[in-house]
């Protein structure tokens, strides 16, 4: 081992040594009695005044129990050890013992000696010889019945028996209640003491001051702080043949109420301070008669001294037009007890008008009940309000009887306002779009577009113009033109949408007619330089073809030259039709014979193609006024397209019925490929064609004779379904 861990391991047995020393002595020396238990009750280590309250000596017990020790009596020491070792918890208690003939009492309290890991390995008792003190207390005992004693120790406040000894001193001769037991002065731990022994210097000085003024005879009346609580005193003295023989103190702890009003007068002040300087009138009145007002009060009323004011009738300040409803309103008040908001109008000193809105609520003022109004001037609020609802009238007028639609929308694209005029012009009332989004009456094609021109419109804060298709209460599509514009906030944010738009579509179809007019205008004279320029020579040439034609063997070159002559002429014949207007005379016809002679004609050709035709044509239709060749023309024209869009053979049905009065619906349906969607809208402008060799001019041939017999074409198709054509014409020409 080294010498530096030996000097270390020398210090450690010194210190224990020490130690060990030091307990010895303290077990020596000490005034009150020690022992130490261990596990199997045995004493380990006992002090004279230990061993004492047993009559022995320290070395008659170390190392004994209290079995062997005391043998019968053993039982009422070994039950606290028991306690204290098992329960790991202190013990106090007071034992009775015979002593060299007398009864001894000594006050133990048993503590549980525990190892590092919580495990109870013994136990030590402190004992200390009361037998003066339980003496004194049998004797106060004798003079206090049980029953009494019960009662005071329950009791929520603290009972006091103080006595004047010989000597001057006044000490404690009982003291018990819940009190007592908070601040540790019961009977067994002040009886005979006086207030210097129970109390701190500070509170001790004020609790003699106070004891000694009681033996003078009369009842003494204080507080007294400790501990932090506030304690309400009375002494009482007991007098007896002229003297005062004991003093009967009662203490209360009055903590909670001191607290309560101290809380109660800083908030009172507050909140007078608070009214005070209210910059809005605040008023108490009662009966109608004015018991406070404060300055901003005083100020609104025109009034130089309040005191002016003090029981004055309100009525007097208030405009006589709402005098019966102010009347109804107090006596809601005093039924009910809610509190009211009223507006009225105020007359001040001077005779001006104030708007103002009471509120007012019961309270109790000076111990009666009362009415608390806090008044708000809202003159400039009323003047702002009257303008806004006039310029909102007016606004309104404008927005509810304009022809244009006005919404209103926030920045999520929901409708706040929706303006009348969408009654009248998209069929669905205003409310319909109120609360709702605005693209939920847009056309789904076009709901991609507006939204990515709305969050332009956000984003940008500048106005933005769009045009789309909205939804009619016919289940139709109208077309609008609108213009966005955003309304900014002082922080620069957009709050609200307001969109403009008006229908369009009647512009729009304008427009198209417009342009198609144009093109068949230049058409038509395209058309009168063909018939000029090459009908003639086209003439020539067709006529010496067919001169030559007999004197050549091999005849097939000019059957296919007539042909594409007669090709050719059939391009300028429509051609001619779409020129200048010709006379075209009108005669009565039977459709149902123009149809079958139709049938006739085409028979061959249905043949070849492996296309069937069905006629359904309703019995008595009337005649129509017709040129006859030229609604042929159209028919032929319609049934020709639908045998090519089935170059492998279907079935083509022809309907013609009444439609109304004055109209005949024919329709030419078939089973072809279809058109598409994109495309239906171009059919029958000059030279637009969806066939290899055709020329474009077929169709708007069609058109151009069905518009000159005041009738109409539409056409529905689906591709991969087949199309229909329907045409509807006047009975008698307009």
């Amino acid at each position: 081992m080294g010498k530096g861990k030996q000097i270390l391991l020398n210090k450690k047995v010194q210190r224990e040594n020490l130690e060990e020393n030091m307990v010895k002595y303290w077990f020596a020396q000490s005034t009150d009695g020690l022992m130490i238990y261990n596990k199997e009750r045995a004493f380990l280590e006992v002090n004279e005044k230990g061993a004492e309250m047993f009559g022995l000596s320290p070395s008659e017990m170390i190392g004994k129990t209290l079995k062997e020790l005391l043998r019968d009596h053993a039982a009422r020491f070994d039950v606290y050890v028991e306690e204290a070792l098992i329960k790991k918890r202190e013990v106090s208690v007071v034992h009775d013992v015979v002593s060299s003939g007398e009864i001894k009492f000594y006050d133990c309290i048993y503590t549980p000696i525990l190892n590092p890991n919580g495990d109870a390995i013994g136990v030590g008792v402190i004992s200390r010889n009361v037998t003066r003190r339980e003496y004194e207390r049998s004797s106060l005992n004798d003079v206090l019945s049980d029953e009494y004693l019960k009662c005071v120790k329950h009791l929520q406040n603290l009972v006091i028996k103080i006595k004047k000894r010989k000597t001057g001193e006044i000490v404690f001769l009982f003291s018990e209640g819940i009190i007592a037991h908070v601040l540790r002065i019961t009977t067994d731990r002040v009886f005979g003491k006086t207030a210097k022994e129970v109390f701190q210097p500070d509170v001790a000085e004020l609790v003699e001051e106070h004891f000694q003024k009681s033996f003078t005879g009369k009842v003494v009346y204080f507080e007294l702080t400790l501990y932090g609580l506030i304690f309400n005193t009375t002494l009482s003295p007991i007098i007896k043949d002229g003297k005062v023989v004991e003093v009967l103190g009662f203490i209360t702890d009055i903590t909670k109420r001191k607290n309560i009003e101290k809380k109660l007068r800083e908030t009172e002040e507050k909140y007078q301070l608070l009214v005070k300087l209210s910059p809005e009138p605040i008023m108490v009145q009662r009966e109608g008669k004015i018991l406070y007002i404060n300055p901003a009060g005083v100020k609104m009323l025109g009034v130089q001294d309040k005191n002016e004011l003090i029981g004055t009738s309100i009525f007097k300040f208030v405009h006589p037009d709402f005098h019966e409803r102010l009347k109804v309103r107090q006596k809601q008040l005093e039924d009910k007890g809610d509190p009211d908001v009223l507006e009225a109008k105020v007359i001040r000193l001077d005779g001006q008008l104030v708007d103002v809105e009471v509120t007012s609520s019961p309270i109790t003022y000076m111990d009666k009940p009362a009415i608390l109004s806090i008044i708000r001037d809202i003159t400039v609020r009323k003047r702002a309000e009257e303008a806004l609802q006039k310029s909102e009238a007016k606004y309104r007028l404008i927005a509810d009887n304009m022809s244009d639609l006005i919404i209103v929308l926030d920045v999520n694209g929901v409708v706040q306002y929706a303006s009348p005029s969408h009654k009248t012009i998209l069929g669905f009332s205003p409310e319909m779009y109120e609360g709702n989004s605005a693209f939920d009456m847009v056309h789904p094609e076009d709901i991609p577009y507006i939204k990515e021109k709305f969050a332009e419109m956000i984003i940008n804060k500048s106005p933005t113009r769009v045009e789309f298709r909205y939804k009619h209460v016919n289940g139709g599509w109208i077309t609008v033109e609108v213009i966005g514009t955003p309304v900014v906030n002082e922080q620069g944010e957009v709050e609200q949408v307001l969109v403009v738009g008006r229908d369009v579509t009647e512009q729009r179809k304008t427009e198209e007619l417009l342009r198609k007019s144009e093109k068949l205008a230049v058409v038509g004279e395209l058309a009168a330089g063909v018939a000029h320029e090459i009908r003639n020579p086209l003439t020539s040439i067709k006529g010496f073809l067919q001169f030559l034609k007999p004197h050549t063997d091999d005849k097939k070159y000019f059957d296919l030259m007539l042909s594409e002559i007669d090709r050719i002429e059939s391009i300028i014949n429509e051609f001619l039709l779409l020129a200048k207007p010709h006379t075209v005379k009108f005669t009565e016809n039977d459709l149902s014979v123009l149809l079958t002679d139709i049938m006739t004609l085409m028979e061959p050709q249905m043949s070849l193609r492996n296309i069937q035709i069905e006629l359904d044509i309703e019995p008595e239709l009337p005649s129509i006024y017709c040129e006859r060749n030229q609604l042929k023309q159209v028919f032929i024209n319609i049934i020709k397209n639908a045998m090519e869009a089935m170059p492998e053979g279907g079935h083509i049905r022809i309907q013609c019925r009444r439609y109304g009065n004055e109209k005949i619906m024919l329709r030419f349906i078939d089973e072809g490929c279809g058109i598409p969607k994109e495309r239906l809208s171009k059919l029958g402008e000059p030279f637009y064609t969806m066939k290899e060799k055709g020329t474009g001019l077929g169709l708007m041939v069609c058109y151009k004779i069905i518009e000159n017999h005041k009738g109409k074409i539409e056409i529905e198709s689906e591709e991969g379904k087949g199309t229909t054509v329907n045409i509807l014409l006047p009975i008698q020409r307009s």
